[in-house]
């Protein structure tokens, strides 16, 4: 019997020539296939599968466990009932997906795969639920379950696992579930053993110290389970553990990136870190304020990011990374502040036998003596006592010296030798003495002497001999003021090679008396070389830290923006040479 339809019929088809298709159903219970088949025999198929017929024969779009039970009950002749539905491969798919997950039979491993395809096709959850004629609520939970690894399901599916530990394990690492898995079904683990061994594996997004708003729809978010599961570990953890301290671990690098705008060194605390003091000014480990303000120049001021339990990404600043250094800078302000209240003693004394001797002193005079011991005697703070020790910076970075070394002292002792012939000189005849004239650059020299004779120096002798043999009968034709030039331009070479010393370019400074205010100029150049810590100390030394407005605001600010109203002050800039570029 036939029933014809727009696009469909219904007849009965032989089962050899009925293939199956794509079902979403996977898992087949064999007891039910049993009871089915038995039923089968008994009574024939009573309800139809739906097929789409394709070349040499159809496909199963649905029913395809009527099928497998109907060729169990009477073989592959048995003539089945079928609607035959001339539709897409992709209409087929849709009509098995949605006809499938509204049977009572359909495992939730196989409605969460269900509801997966169906969501992927109208991109809407509120739709994919009404197609499928759920809940939206129950659409959330079967894809929240698409996290469990396929053993996982399948375990779910063979009913070894129950739906609570289903749901607890979807929330967790998918890397952790299959060593789960098997305690649950080699040790007979009950849901609420799982759900207690999740809790201790789990971190509480309290600690948390990176953004969380991605978080908040993870489904390793035990907020987001609770809110679809019946079993769940509760509301605020996170169960993903490696995720969350890769997230850690990014913001503390983003943290120790941000901080490396303001100080020199930062540091990434981890168990066991030590070898560094806090720095301060004031009180009784303090360095003093004229040391300190020094120490905002040094390689090793810096800064700390915790990495340790309970701490996770405190920052502290202020930090010296030079255990020795700092020791030293405190004892020598405790030595300073002695020696102050020393003196002042010693002025008490001195006053008192003066008055006992009978030595007449003026009231000007003894004011002026009493006055300088009272002030002795008070308690004085070590930011005021250290300016009697001498400050220092212990170490520069490495791109303080190089810009020193490239843009400030080179610079001013090559034109301090272009116009010092006598002392250009002297320096040549040093390097002689040494036996550093390697350090003298030949090709530069030659192009020089081109440039001041007129003629090019040759490469080899009218017999062809090696230019190392040399022609000091050309030297020789050299008027003095042309021989000076020579002088000045071998110094000068000699400078310029990467080879050259730092402490030797320090020492020709010197024998130079090369005053560097009149080489410098103060700008952008080196402030946007700088960390914010190295700007401070550049504003303290020359006074500018005076003449901005607003300074402590500006300087706590962003860089580029403290450098534009640092430049933008009432200041003389052209001369003014910081401490850090000082010989």
């Amino acid at each position: 019997m036939t029933r014809n339809a727009a696009d469909q019929t219904m007849t009965l088809i032989p089962l050899s020539a009925i293939f199956k298709g794509d079902n979403p159903r996977k898992h087949f219970d064999e007891s039910e296939l049993a009871e089915l088949t038995a039923s089968i025999l008994a009574n024939g198929v009573v309800q139809p599968i739906v097929v789409r017929p394709v070349d040499g024969g159809y496909l199963i779009v649905a029913g395809e466990r009527r099928y497998r039970a109907a060729i169990a009950a009477h073989g592959m002749d048995y003539e089945i009932p079928a609607v035959v539905r001339d539709i897409t491969e992709d209409e087929a798919e849709m009509l098995a997906l949605i006809e499938n997950s509204v049977r009572a039979d359909m495992s939730v491993t196989e409605e969460a795969v269900a509801a997966k395809k169906i969501l992927d096709k109208y991109k809407d959850r509120d739709e994919a639920a009404a197609a499928l004629g759920w809940p939206l609520s129950k659409l959330n939970r079967r894809i929240g379950l698409l996290n469990l690894v396929p053993e996982a399901m399948t375990a779910l599916d063979e009913r070894r696992i129950l739906i609570g530990h289903a749901e607890l394990l979807s929330a967790g690492a998918q890397d952790k579930q299959g060593r789960i898995l098997e305690a649950i079904i080699e040790r007979g683990l009950t849901v609420l053993q799982v759900k207690e061994m999740l809790i201790k594996g789990a971190t509480g997004f309290t600690t948390a110290i990176f953004d969380q708003s991605p978080c908040q729809n993870c489904h390793h978010n035990s907020t987001q389970q609770a809110s679809l599961f019946v079993e769940s570990i509760g509301e605020g953890n996170c169960t993903n553990r490696v995720c969350f301290e890769a997230k850690t671990t990014d913001k503390i690098e983003a943290i120790r990136a941000e901080l490396a705008e303001e100080v020199q060194l930062v540091k990434i605390l981890e168990i066991g870190e030590n070898g560094f003091n806090r720095l301060s000014a004031d009180g009784n480990l303090g360095v003093g304020q004229e040391q300190y303000d020094q120490c905002r120049a040094c390689a090793k001021f810096g800064a700390t990011v915790s990495n340790m339990p309970n701490e996770i990404g405190r920052v502290e600043r202020s930090i010296c990374f030079d255990t020795e250094c700092y020791q030293k800078s405190v004892a020598e302000r405790i030595k300073a502040e002695k020696k102050v209240l020393s003196d002042g003693l010693k002025a008490i004394e001195k006053a008192k036998n003066t008055v006992g001797e009978g030595t007449t002193t003026t009231p000007e005079s003894a004011g002026t003596d009493t006055d300088a011991a009272s002030k002795a005697q008070k308690p004085t703070s070590a930011g005021k006592v250290a300016k009697t020790a001498k400050a220092k910076v212990s170490e520069l970075s490495q791109r303080v010296i190089d810009y020193r070394r490239k843009h400030v002292w080179e610079k001013a002792v090559k034109k301090d030798l272009s116009t010092n012939p006598e002392k250009s000189r002297a320096f040549v005849f040093d390097l002689m003495l040494t036996g550093d004239t390697t350090l003298i650059k030949r090709d530069s020299l030659t192009a020089i002497f081109a440039k001041i004779s007129g003629a090019a120096y040759p490469d080899s002798d009218r017999f062809g001999y090696d230019k190392k043999v040399g022609h000091p009968e050309l030297a020789y034709t050299l008027s003095p003021e042309q021989q000076d030039k020579m002088f000045c331009a071998a110094a000068i070479s000699a400078v310029s090679n990467t080879d050259f010393k730092d402490a030797r370019m320090q020492k020709l400074l010197v024998f130079l008396d090369t005053d560097l205010t009149r080489h410098f100029t103060l700008g952008v150049e080196l402030f946007s070389l700088l960390t914010k810590s190295e700007i401070e100390a550049v504003c303290v030394s020359l006074g500018l830290d005076s003449l901005v407005t607003n300074y402590k605001k500006v300087i706590g600010g962003k860089k580029d923006d403290a450098i534009k109203a640092i430049l933008s002050a009432q200041f003389e800039f052209e001369g003014a040479v910081p401490n850090i570029l000082n010989y």
